[in-house]
């Protein structure tokens, strides 16, 4: 099987996947000459295979092509130029971006182009944003730009910022797929902790000193006035509501005080 599989296609040599993976991978793989399809012998969702990789379920054609070509970059798309969803042959796979693959699926007759009284996007008459503007706030937001903040940027409420965020709207610019509340709970976060905060005032080493300083007995008042903070921010850091993870520092609740 393995002699079968170089002789098929070459291997990405930064392919990131556990070489287990692959060879799971190959054995659901009909393999057939190179301008032939090659199918995916369980169909998934939407006519396409699935595949488990270190828990997560993943689309059989992006398996294949991160085989071969390496890493998909983010954002991008995994388009069949056969359109044919269950083939997983590298020399039928293409990358593009959301835009890319609704045309090429309006071209293959896949997708049917919308109606002259659409009103959605741009077509709005009340619409605020351009599909440019909605994919950097897409592109801010996976960056770890606050909701706030964007929407201050842009003139938008916090809620419209959210809503492009979830999927609930123009889910056809961004390509997000609507989540509901629990699944939108469950979606990993940007890290924005500590230093990485696009407003934080303290460095690791401010918060060691502060540390320092409270445990040999300085007032909190002190203390703000010569790190230049307010006290409210040294008492949060006293307790453990703010930078907890590197003081380990408990959270103290004041209510049985």
């Amino acid at each position: 099987m393995a002699r079968r599989i170089r002789l098929a296609c070459g291997l990405a040599e930064n392919s990131r996947m556990k070489r287990s993976d692959i060879e799971k991978f190959w054995k659901h793989v009909i393999v057939g000459p190179k301008d032939k399809c090659w199918p995916w012998k369980g169909i998934g969702k939407n006519r396409y295979g699935q595949m488990l990789v270190n828990g997560t379920v993943r689309s059989a054609h992006r398996l294949s092509y991160e085989i071969h070509n390496g890493p998909i970059p983010d954002g991008l798309f995994v388009c069949h130029k056969c359109d044919n969803p269950p083939c997983v042959n590298p020399e039928h796979l293409f990358l593009g971006t959301n835009l890319d693959n609704v045309r090429d699926a309006m071209q293959k007759g896949r997708a049917k182009m919308p109606p002259i009284n659409d009103n959605s996007g741009e077509r709005c008459g009340t619409s605020k944003l351009t599909s440019a503007q909605v994919l950097e706030i897409a592109r801010r937001i996976d960056a770890g730009e606050l909701h706030k903040d964007l929407s201050a940027k842009f003139g938008v409420s916090s809620s419209v910022i959210s809503r492009i965020n979830t999927g609930r709207r123009w889910s056809s610019v961004t390509g997000r797929s609507i989540v509901n509340s629990k699944e939108w709970r469950k979606l990993p976060r940007p890290e924005t902790s500590g230093e990485k905060h696009p407003r934080h005032k303290l460095t690791q080493g401010n918060i060691f000193e502060i540390c320092k300083r409270l445990d040999s007995g300085e007032s909190q008042r002190k203390i703000a006035t010569i790190i230049g903070v307010s006290r409210a921010a040294i008492e949060s850091i006293d307790q453990g509501k703010s930078w907890g993870w590197l003081t380990k520092r408990k959270k103290k609740d004041m209510a049985k005080e």
